[in-house]
């Protein structure tokens, strides 16, 4: 029998909770919360080594196909704060306005496909990075992907009252995106034929990573926790938190040079 792979199985990182409207969370609790561990935070920080306990509260619904709908992922997200209470940690948890990985991808007219019960997908829109060099990409901000984003954003901080820690979404590394937006066989074929459009294809990456990340920067303001997305993070930390899981196709030094 040959083997397939089974997009069924639940995510082995996610703790299933029970959703939670604004209306009935409570905020001061998690505020109270919030604030009596930003000491530890700090200490931490600013020591060359130590040790904390993050208990993260991984949502499956809230990374995949519950991003759609923001309400959604908003309740679901204060289930999980509300949950995380429950267990001894040093830091806290906080929300994310997840939504998809092709944030970037979008500046160059990609859109989300949505599977049933899947996370949103993404086709790769060029062959080359060369044919990709040939597009014009439009400011993150601009696209129904980076729109939504924000208003993601928007709708958690007036549900929350602007009163619980927020992250960045998951923009992706400026690789992950590359690959993404061109063919990653074309891609990978091009670190060989066409290393200096590689890298000026990842600083146009960079950039618009840079922009959007300001844009959210303006609305977020002093809720952010850093580094976000997938870390343990802190208003008290800093650092930026990328997903880079294409560095595993190249080579330490191609890594290096490239990159």
């Amino acid at each position: 029998m040959t083997k397939k792979f089974d997009n069924s199985i639940a995510d082995s990182q996610a703790t299933v909770v029970e959703a939670i409207s604004p209306e009935n969370f409570d905020f001061e609790a998690y505020v109270d919360y919030d604030k009596s561990m930003q000491g530890k935070s700090r200490e931490f920080w600013q020591k060359d080594s130590g040790v904390l306990v993050y208990r993260r509260m991984r949502v499956a619904e809230v990374y995949s196909y519950g991003s759609k709908d923001m309400k959604n992922s908003l309740e679901l997200q204060l289930g999980a704060l509300q949950k995380s209470m429950e267990y001894k940690a040093d830091i806290p948890n906080f929300l994310e306005p997840w939504y998809g990985i092709g944030t970037i991808a979008a500046s160059y007219g990609a859109s989300y496909h949505w599977a049933e019960g899947q996370a949103p997908a993404i086709k790769s829109l060029f062959a080359s990075v060369k044919d990709a060099l040939e597009y014009d990409p439009v400011p993150v901000s601009q696209t129904d992907i980076g729109r939504h984003t924000l208003e993601m954003i928007e709708y958690f901080l007036d549900k929350t009252k602007g009163k619980l820690p927020l992250s960045l979404t998951d923009t992706q590394s400026p690789l992950n995106a590359a690959c993404n937006i061109v063919d990653i066989s074309g891609f990978m074929m091009d670190t060989f034929m066409n290393p200096d459009g590689i890298k000026e294809f990842l600083n146009r990456m960079a950039d618009l990573l840079i922009d959007f990340t300001h844009e959210q920067l303006k609305l977020i303001g002093n809720n952010i926790v850093w580094p976000g997305h997938g870390f343990a993070s802190s208003r008290e930390f800093s650092g930026i938190g990328m997903s880079d899981d294409n560095m595993l196709m190249l080579s330490g030094e191609s890594y290096v040079d490239l990159v």
